[in-house]
């Protein structure tokens, strides 16, 4: 597998909110039981689910916790055949967290969803983190790709308060760069909403707009946080620059 392709994998990962959550139906054995869930990441980048304890999909997961995640460019489907858009398939297992786990986890998934702490406290729902095991990569039409689980899911450098801090210094000195980087994707950011950086990693970010995620992806990986300052300040610069 090409490097080309691996980085295309890394970028449908995580540049999606949502997926195709895939579970073995308890009501009706043998029968797959799919069903569409909000995705956060944990610190090495393994999808996070909050999901209801009423849920089907819990219970089904409660039974056999083998499942998979299908992660698709849905911004492309509008423009294209179907059978040309990248794609991402996670094979794994759907583990509970530990109460420990619980609170790190909840602190940097609500950044990305801020009404799921209300789920979470009142409505029963839990965390579970998908440990995967195999990852298939559709590239496109006939470009079909096995994706070694140690190359996409690596540890964040910044996980904890590092995140926190860069994230913090950017909401509150560089909103202007925040819009930015927005106008500069084409998104449309409603004139009295501020966009707002909720995660980053070694290779990109999460804004929130609204209730929308985006998801900006650096051109070199960032190792230390003066990294990401001169990726972040990289990205402000017009290609004639």
């Amino acid at each position: 597998m090409t490097d080309a392709a691996e980085k295309r994998a890394r970028e449908i990962l995580l540049g999606q909110d949502a997926g195709a959550l895939s579970t073995h139906s308890s009501d009706c054995p043998g029968y797959p039981f799919g069903s569409i869930v909000p995705i956060g990441f944990d610190d090495f980048s393994r999808p996070v689910l909050l999901i209801s304890r009423l849920a089907q999909h819990t219970r089904n997961i409660s039974e056999n916790p083998k499942v998979s995640l299908l992660l698709s460019d849905i911004a492309q489907l509008a423009n294209q055949d179907v059978q040309t858009c990248a794609r991402v398939t996670l094979l794994g297992q759907a583990e509970k967290l530990t109460a420990d786990e619980d609170a790190q986890t909840m602190a940097r998934y609500c950044r990305f969803y801020p009404q799921a702490k209300g789920y979470y406290k009142e409505l029963d729902f839990d965390f579970y983190r998908l440990s995967p095991e195999k990852v298939r990569f559709i590239a496109g039409f006939g470009q079909i790709h096995w994706v070694a689980c140690d190359k996409l899911f690596t540890a964040n450098p910044f996980a904890g308060d590092a995140e926190v801090d860069i994230c913090t210094h950017m909401n509150s000195d560089h909103a202007d760069a925040l819009l930015s980087y927005c106008c500069q994707s084409g998104i449309d950011v409603p004139q009295d909403v501020a966009p707002v950086m909720v995660g980053v990693d070694a290779f990109g970010f999460h804004q929130r707009v609204g209730e929308r995620l985006f998801r900006f992806n650096f051109l070199e990986a960032a190792v230390t946080p003066n990294d990401v300052r001169q990726a972040l300040i990289g990205m402000l610069k017009s290609p004639s620059d």
